[in-house]
This record gives structure tokens, C-alpha cells and sequence, in this order.
């Protein structure tokens, strides 16, 4: 009900002109939904909030009520034994996952990484997917996991949708 609401609210309703800017940023924002859990995940934003020039990336948990409304198929609930299995790059309209949502991020960020990207591009589907899958499935084991979901510093907390 509150995800309806909240599209209902955005899309047919146009809010006052002194508060339209959070709600059109939203939409042209590019959101990375990832695992709040896992270390590998909160270090690659950690990553990309520090190269993150002139992009308009904001970032939320795939265990938080915004992946629920606008990622419901890959958002998990917040005390769940189920762990997120990819990344999700939200894109204007389009959802993004794994290997693709990476190599989207990639180019975004510009610079060498935007060269890193195009030849990413370069890699078959498949084996893209079978190196992210390897990663996934094995990144608690290799870099471990908190009990809580990453929390951005004061600085970044704009940035973060929830």
C-alpha cells in the first residue's frame, strides 16, 4: 500500500513547487541498491562514492523500504536469514542486475573506469555472470558480514535514500 502510494503521489500529483526537487532528482538519479550486510558491497560503494564525480548515483539497501517499492523483486527484508543475491543499478525506468548494473556504474563513473567499462563490454554475457555468480556466492566467506546495514558519514547521508 505505501509503495502505491508513494507512485501514486510522485507520478499523478505534482507537489509544490517549493518541494519538487527531491522527487524529479529521484527519478533522474541513478540508484545502486546493494547488500547492506556485506563488507565486499559496503567497500564497492565505499568505492564509487569516492570516484563519484559529477554523477547523480544516490544508494540505497536492498533491505530497505525503497528497494521494496521500486526493486520489489530483489529487495530483502531487513531481519531476514536471506541474503541479497546481486546488485541493482536503477536506472532511468530500467533495473539493471550483476554484471550488467557493474559495467553500467562503470561507465558512469568516467575517467579510467569508464575504459574499464567499455572493455567489460568486451567479455561474453555468460562469462561475465559466471565470475559475478563465483563472487557472490562466495564473498561472506572471503571479506565477512555485519549485523547491521551499512550507515553512510554525515557527508554522504544525501545520498542515501533511507
Amino acid at each position: 500500500v505505501d509503495c502505491v502510494f508513494f507512485f501514486f503521489f510522485l507520478l499523478v500529483r505534482r507537489p509544490p513547487r517549493s518541494t519538487l526537487f527531491p522527487y524529479t532528482t529521484l527519478f533522474r538519479s541513478e540508484i545502486i541498491f546493494f547488500d547492506g550486510q556485506c563488507n565486499l558491497c559496503s567497500k564497492a560503494v565505499t568505492f564509487v562514492l569516492n570516484n563519484n564525480k559529477g554523477t547523480s548515483f544516490k544508494f540505497a539497501s536492498l533491505q530497505s523500504d525503497t528497494a521494496a517499492c521500486l526493486v520489489p523483486g530483489y529487495a530483502t527484508p531487513a531481519n531476514s536469514d536471506i541474503y541479497p543475491k546481486s546488485i541493482v543499478l536503477f536506472t532511468h525506468g530500467r533495473t539493471l542486475i550483476r554484471s550488467k548494473a557493474i559495467e553500467s556504474i562503470l561507465l558512469e563513473l568516467g575517467g579510467g573506469y569508464r575504459i574499464l567499462g567499455h572493455l567489460a563490454k568486451l567479455i561474453p554475457l555468460f562469462l561475465k555472470e559466471a565470475i559475478y555468480d563465483f563472487i557472490a556466492r562466495n564473498r561472506y566467506s572471503w571479506f565477512g558480514a555485519n549485523e547491521f546495514c551499512y550507515m553512510p558519514t554525515e557527508s554522504q547521508k544525501m545520498l542515501f535514500l533511507d
